[in-house]
């Protein structure tokens, strides 16, 4: 009997030693925002965060759900290594559909996790105007970050 007892034992120490373990490395993918119209063939971004250690050779894929904002068949729109990365950049396809209730998420494949979605509809739009820049001046600079005489160089691109 003291013997079976004693295996038993074992037993359970292994199993609360696995429960544990699992419990400090569990993995865990949140998209916290994303753009809410996106434009065809133009960059979107979205925050995630990312917990917990994934296993050598994980990929993160950003997916876009389809305008209705089923994941049964994702786009893929982009892929990264890194958890570290929190503001991801991806370039949505030409050939999205116009659309209102887009979704996108985050799934990593070692091991496989699959985010929330961001949680709103995204709006994909076709007709993007371009944006309107500011026409900056020294004059519109705070006076205390100019002194005289001082040479300023800005550089842009359009």
């Amino acid at each position: 009997m003291k013997k079976q007892l004693t295996r038993m034992n074992k037993c359970y120490f292994f199993c609360f030693l696995t429960v544990v373990s699992h419990s400090i490395f569990a993995q865990s993918l949140s998209v916290s925002s994303a753009d809410t119209v996106l434009c065809r063939g133009k960059v979107g971004r979205l925050s995630l965060l990312a917990t917990g250690t994934f296993n050598q050779g994980n990929v993160f894929q950003v997916q876009l759900s389809d305008s209705l904002g089923s994941f049964v068949k994702p786009t893929e729109l982009t892929r990264f290594f890194n958890p570290a990365f929190q503001n991801i950049s991806f370039v949505l396809p030409d050939t999205t559909h116009i659309g209102n209730k887009y979704r996108v998420r985050v799934v990593s494949t070692n091991p496989v996790i699959v985010s929330n979605n961001n949680g709103k509809n995204i709006s994909v739009i076709s007709n993007c105007k371009k944006p309107i820049l500011p026409i900056i001046t020294l004059q519109s600079l705070a006076s205390n970050l100019i002194c005289t005489p001082a040479t300023a160089t800005i550089n842009w691109t359009i």
